[in-house]
């Protein structure tokens, strides 16, 4: 038996072997929490940063904070939509990179 995380129609497809920085992504809560907000749409790193505080799933470290994007990143399941600049640094805007993630269990090579 195998295991694909099926791409169609905007969803991510990974074979198993290929899908271990995926898999690992989304084992973490506020990870799942990140790809949760941005369900709606793209947000800044700060509006999404915000959330997570709100929905009491992030630590006041704004380090473990980019910590998980770039792991959602990493992972294809998030990408830079954008970079705002405005007076101080540029703030990136981040979107789902996929529709979903579908597993499919196979008996079949």
């Amino acid at each position: 038996m195998h295991l694909l995380l099926a791409l169609m129609q905007g969803y991510l497809r990974l074979r198993l072997e290929e899908s271990q920085k995926a898999l690992e992504a989304l084992e973490c809560e506020p990870r799942r929490s990140i790809l949760v907000l941005l369900a709606d749409g793209p947000l800044a790193s700060g509006d999404i940063y915000r959330g997570l505080l709100s929905m009491g799933t992030q630590t006041k470290e704004k380090s473990t904070f980019y910590y998980h994007l770039s792991k959602l990143r990493e992972a294809g399941l998030i990408r830079v939509r954008n970079t705002l600049e405005g007076a101080g640094k540029p703030e990136r805007v981040w979107e789902l990179a996929c529709n979903g993630v579908c597993f499919e269990f196979s008996t079949s090579g």
